[in-house]
């Protein structure tokens, strides 16, 4: 529920980031050996940070705002560094042998300096795995989808997909998402979320595109599978490996700031504040635990004759997305009669509160 709060006071936030956002890094102050963050970031995200150019690198500094020492993930492979993320098709030509070394640095690998942390000037230092320092995790955002290597059936794999991080199992919209699926698996049938109710994605989304195989669907089972590009019908609980799409990204940063303060910020180091189109939308953040505890700015204020959105997305909102509201009732009061920015209180429903401090968390929307 939302609800009017004043500019000034200080509380968590919601910025927003767009889908032609590049690459994602997520700065977390965690002390971890280098080990405990490698575990982190895979769990979390997609793997500790990799850099492979200068544009990267400056991307990295702004997120850091001058903190000192943190994880990357290059590390020593016995006769070289390497980075924690392997998989060749995440670096250009040349860009895994990207390197910052500040001066005199790698200084150690001999005595067991095998892992590297970036200084506060953006260089980058060898040192030794089990120092306990904050880290810096990487999420692939150039893709819609991520393949998940454990058999399930289609209901544990459309849980899976819902509760872990992602937002459905994989609706296929268009030929060119259908080879990315294909390309991620070209071996084995891989779920898919469209099931058997006048054939309908899980995800709720109209089936205007479709690739069955031929004298597929062949009216025996209710869930689709993807095998070798083609569409077969298959029994619902069959133990297959899947594909999760990936919906918005929400990241709680605790920072003490007003919504001006937060919406500078959003905009330093994102895009902005966030705006909720539609009640999926907001409620991807209002049904996430960790978001319970308290209120967060919103991107929602008044501008004296109307409340709008920091982050203006006309050409990408649909009819009536940028009047969305999710108000508590008795939202807007503005009972002090200077409570002119929108908060998200505990339960989701929105709140107007005065701009003082509050901490702030990070909402980011998939890049594909």
């Amino acid at each position: 529920l939302w609800q009017t709060q004043t500019v000034f006071e200080r509380r968590m936030g919601l910025c927003f980031l767009p889908s032609c956002f590049p690459r994602l890094y997520i700065f977390v102050e965690q002390p971890s050996t280098w080990a405990e963050a490698q575990s982190y970031c895979r769990e979390k995200y997609t793997d500790l940070a990799s850099v492979h150019n200068e544009r990267h690198l400056a991307q990295l500094n702004t997120l850091l705002d001058n903190n000192p020492n943190v994880w990357i993930g290059l590390q020593a492979d016995i006769e070289a560094w390497r980075w924690s993320l392997e998989d060749p098709r995440y670096y250009g030509e040349g860009e895994a042998d990207f390197r910052k070394w500040a001066p005199d640095e790698p200084n150690g690998v001999g005595y067991n300096k095998l892992c590297v942390m970036m200084l506060a000037s953006g260089e980058w230092a060898d040192a030794v795995c089990t120092m306990a320092i904050d880290l810096i995790c990487y999420n692939d955002t150039s893709s819609s989808f991520i393949f998940v290597n454990g058999p399930k059936t289609w209901k544990q794999a459309q849980s899976y997909c819902r509760e872990e991080h992602y937002t459905d199992l994989a609706s296929v919209r268009n030929q060119a998402e259908n080879d990315q699926i294909e390309n991620m698996n070209q071996t084995r049938s891989v779920w898919i979320g469209l099931y058997r109710d006048s054939w309908k994605w899980s995800d709720g989304s109209p089936t205007s595109f479709t690739y069955w195989n031929n004298n597929e669907p062949n009216g025996d089972y209710a869930c689709a599978v993807i095998h070798n590009g083609r569409w077969e019908d298959c029994d619902c609980d069959t133990g297959l490996f899947f594909v999760c799409e990936i919906g918005d990204i929400y990241i709680l940063v605790e920072k003490g700031k007003s919504w001006t303060e937060a919406q500078n910020y959003c905009r330093e180091k994102y895009t902005d504040l966030a705006s909720f189109d539609n009640e999926e939308a907001h409620n991807k953040v209002a049904m996430t635990p960790k978001y319970y505890s308290g209120h967060l700015w919103t991107g929602l204020y008044d501008d004296r004759n109307s409340w709008r959105w920091s982050l203006e997305k006309k050409d990408s909102n649909s009819e009536g997305e940028a009047e969305f509201r999710m108000w508590k009732p008795g939202e807007p009061s503005n009972e002090r009669g200077y409570e002119n920015c929108a908060g998200m209180a505990a339960g989701g429903k929105h709140i107007i509160m005065a701009n003082t401090t509050t901490n702030i968390s990070l909402m980011l929307p998939r890049a594909v």
